[in-house]
Formats: structure tokens, sequence, C-alpha cells
């Protein structure tokens, strides 16, 4: 049923008939020509105009009633919805730029750019399920959109789906922001030698970067490698000398590393340059205080505090200056606040019972330095376990397998709850011939974290080498819910239900192996296998 002109106007939410045809405010004043054409035709295009020729001046409100007037004398005009929803936008109206855009997507489905403005607005209202619906249809519109793509794994990093963006971006040709999301996500996921690579690769498409190269060198700062930081850094900073962000990842690292001959200079510099800058002070800060120099530091970081009072870490160097310059109240309060935003190191727990201690808090005092001695014992045997599991590595690439296994068990004594030590431990096993305590240690994992989709897939491979098809199904199902970028396990899946004659199902498996790794020869072969014609009793060919 074609609905009367009287009827759409009526569906129209009263939110966006902003304007009518009465004549516009005084600040909106349209030029002579525009205004006479219009008194003389009160026409949807003529509002149109006045709203592209304000538009183009950036007076989004006065474009926003125009285009609200013409949307009301054409209420079937996808195009006009979304230019008022655009300049509300732009206006700062959120809300009432949502529902102009829904009204463009219901009356186009396959606007783009509508999709895309929309789910921008619904972000900004933190509305992120109907977001990520809004980045998902813009994605079926068109799968190649960069700026969809971006939004959906930002979105998914948010809900803390980081397989979803893995799944999602694997397979995709990714920009530097698409590489930064697929490297943010990898790291979540503790992979972080696929998030070096990803970013590696994305820089040296890009080498001049600075977005990359940052993201980059945080992640070699997390694992310790402060010479692999600072190299690039460097680079950066010869490839941008006059960049202030540039400067300021450099100044990152120094400080980081307490490189006080290098980093206190740049920080001075730094400070004449952006003095209120949360890096800069906050990085300034943490030199002075390792420098003793505890006045400047403490100056520096309470104005950083002020600026960010979520950041654990500088509250607790501005505790340690506050403590250091005999402020033991003052000092507290910040290294309690840093505790409760999540700072755990063992030096906090010290810092605090000395604290506690100097304001005759003696229980407290006692209860800190307990804290600190169970935190100082567990990251020595964090350090221990590490040092073993890295001694492992190298000696699995060199064949020694058996004494391997045994510094991968020696790891998992020293730190009982890292699942990836007792995986490495399993597949030293499997390699080995053990498939008994590999089962045994494999259970374990999946009797502590159900979601590791490692170990999963593995206990999927011994039951699928034993026979035992449905349970190898089962295990398989569990890996690549839990982690659906998996190929392996996608391949594993696919190879048991062919086994057990679920040939649609096999075939689906692998087309989204096939997705994720295009190039993976034994998924294209298990593919062949599947796909190859049967001769049926009755003599004809079946898939």
């Amino acid at each position: 049923m074609i609905l009367s002109l009287a009827i759409r106007r009526a569906m129209i939410p009263a939110a966006l008939l902003l304007a009518s045809s009465a004549a516009f405010a005084a600040e909106c004043t349209p030029p002579p020509e525009l205004q006479t054409n219009l008194q003389l035709n009160e026409s949807a295009d003529n509002y149109a105009a006045i709203g592209q020729y304000f538009g183009e001046k950036d007076q989004h409100a006065c474009a926003a009633q125009a285009w609200a007037a013409a949307f009301k004398l054409e209420p079937a005009s996808d195009k006009f919805a979304y230019m008022l929803g655009l300049n509300l936008f732009f206006d700062g109206k959120p809300e009432p730029a949502v529902s102009a855009l829904q009204e463009s997507a219901r009356l186009n489905p396959n606007g783009l750019q509508t999709r895309l403005l929309l789910a921008t607005a619904l972000e900004q209202l933190h509305r992120r399920q109907e977001a990520a619906a809004q980045w998902q249809a813009a994605l079926d519109i068109d799968p190649t959109s960069a700026q969809a793509l971006d939004g959906l794994a930002k979105s998914y990093l948010a809900s803390g789906n980081f397989p979803g963006v893995v799944q999602l971006l694997r397979p995709a040709t990714r920009d530097e922001n698409l590489a930064i999301d697929l490297a943010l996500a990898y790291q979540r996921m503790a992979k972080l030698d696929e998030a070096k690579a990803t970013l590696t690769a994305a820089l040296d498409a890009s080498p001049s970067s600075l977005h990359v190269a940052n993201t980059l060198a945080l992640i070699y700062l997390s694992q310790d490698q402060h010479e692999m930081a600072t190299s690039l850094l460097e680079k950066q900073l010869a490839l941008h000398p006059d960049d202030l962000e540039a400067q300021i990842d450099y100044f990152r690292v120094l400080a980081v590393n307490d490189q006080q001959e290098t980093g206190a200079p740049l920080g001075k510099k730094l400070l004449t340059l952006a003095p209120h800058n949360f890096d800069v002070l906050y990085l300034n800060g943490l030199l002075e205080r390792e420098a003793g120099n505890y006045a400047s530091a403490k100056g520096h970081l309470e104005e950083a505090v002020q600026l960010d009072p979520n950041h654990a870490d500088c509250r607790y160097n501005f505790g340690v200056a506050l403590a250091r310059l005999h402020q033991p109240a003052e000092a507290r309060e910040q290294f309690e606040k840093a505790i409760q935003l999540g700072w755990n190191s063992p030096e906090i727990h010290y810092d605090l019972a000395n604290v506690y201690k100097a304001l005759g808090e003696t229980d407290l005092a006692a209860s800190q330095m307990k804290l600190y001695q169970q935190a100082t014992q567990a990251k020595e045997q964090r350090t221990i376990a590490r040092s073993k599991a890295a001694q492992a590595d190298q000696q699995m690439q060199s064949g020694d397998r058996k004494t391997a296994i045994q510094n991968y068990r020696d790891a998992c004594e020293a730190w009982p709850g890292n699942a990836l030590f007792a995986y490495k431990l399993a597949m030293a096993l499997d390699a080995d011939g053990n498939l008994a305590e590999e089962r045994t240690v494999l259970e374990r994992i999946i009797q502590n974290i159900p979601g590791y989709a490692p170990a999963q897939q593995q206990l999927g491979v011994l039951e699928a080498r034993s026979g035992n098809q449905p349970a190898a199904e089962q295990h398989y199902r569990i890996a690549v819910k839990a982690d659906p970028s998996l190929t392996t396990a996608w391949i594993g899946l696919a190879s048991t239900l062919a086994a057990e004659s679920k040939v649609p199902e096999a075939q689906d498996a692998l087309k989204t192996a096939l997705r994720l790794d295009p190039e993976n020869t034994q998924a294209q072969a298990l593919a062949q296998q599947i796909n190859r014609p049967t001769n049926a009793p009755d003599g004809t060919q079946r898939p």
C-alpha cells in the first residue's frame, strides 16, 4: 500500500521536525538570492539549497533547520533525512542525529554513508550494541569498507571480543588503523608474536607511521625489549624531528628505561613545548623521582594526576615523591588510590607499609608488609618460570626434548596458573610420544580455563587419533567458539565432521578456515578431498 504524503509526514518523529515553513532565526538568514527563491517557491529543493549553503559555512544548526524543513516537505527523501542527521551530528546533537539517520536508513537500507554515520553517532552515545549492528550493516553493503571494519573491530575491542577482531581483520586488506586494531586484539589474547608481526608488516608498508611505531614500541616495552623500542622510536624521531608526538614517544622509552642522561634534557625541552601535556608531566616526574629530585617530581606528578586521576602508575610515583618529602598522610591517599585502580606491584605494598608505620598504623603496616613479601616471592617465582620456559623453547628448537620437558615442568611448578607454559609442556610431551601425561596436562588446563582454545584443540587432536570422533568434535567446537580465529581448530573440526559423514557442516568449517587463511595448504587439500564426488550404490555420482 502506498502511503499518502500526509500520512508519511505524520509518521516522522517529532524530534526531527526542527523547522517549519516559518522564517529562519536571525542568525540563520540565508543570502538574498536563496531567500528570494524560497519566498517565490517554498519547495524542498529551495530549503535544501539553503541547507547546503549553511553546511558549507559550518553553520550546522542553521543547516539542520533548513534540511528539517526540506524533509518535512518530502518525507520520503532518504537524502534529506541523511543531510539533517549529518548536520545535527556536526552540531553536537547526536541523539536527534540518530533519529534522522535511522529514518534515512529505513527509507534506503543500502545507504552506506548513512550506516557509517549512524554507527558513529551511536558510538558517541555509548550505545555500542546498536552501533555494532550498524557497522555490520555497512559491511553487508561494502565488505571492504575500512571505516566499517575499523568501527566494528573497535566495538569488539571495547566489549572484549578479541577473537572476533582477529576473525574479522586477519583476512582483510588492512590500513594502519586496521593493523593496529588487529595487533591490539592479538596483544590482549597474549599472542604477542602475532601482534609484533602484524605491526612490523604495517610499518614495512608505511615506514613513517608514528601511530604504528608507537604501538609496536609499547609491545616491545611490555616484553622488556627496551633496546628494540628505543631503536624503533629513534628512527621515527629522525623521520619526524619536529613532530611533538614523535618526541614524546621517544621520551617515554627513555623515561621507562631511566635513561637520565638523554631523557632529562629532552624532558625539559618538552616542558617548554607542551607544559600541560599529561605524558610530558608524568614522564618528567617519573625521571625526577628516580633521580631523587622529589620536590620537582611532586609538582609535575601532582598536575599530571589532576589531568588523569585514573592513571595508577602516576599516582604511585606521586605517592613515592610525597613519602620521600615526609608527607605520609598525602602519600597514603595516593598509594591507596593506586591500588584501588589496579596497581599491584610488590613495591607499592612496601611503600604503603612504611607510610602506615609513620602514621602509627602498625597493624595495617604489618598487613602490607606481608602482602609485599608474598608479592615479591610470587614475582621471583614467575621470573624463574619465564627463564625455565625460555630455556625449554631453545631446547625444543635444538631437538633436546627430554631436557625441554623437564624445564617446562619446572616452569609450571614455579607458575602453576600459567596456561601457556602448561600448553607448551603438553606439546613437548606430544612430540616425545608421552600421550598419557599430555592428556593430563591438557585436562588440567581446561579445568582451570575451560575456554583455553589451544588446549581444547589439542584434546580434539588426541580424541581424533584415538577414533573418538564425537569427543573430538566437542573439543574442536569449544575451541572455535572460544577463538574463532584459530584456523587449525576449524580444519580439525572439518576433518572430524567429515569422518562423521557430516559433509555440509565440514564444508562450512573449511570455508571459515580458508577465509581466515586462504593459502592454507592443509585446508585446501581437505577441501578437495571432501568435495570430491563419490559413486553411490546405484552407480550415480554424489558429492
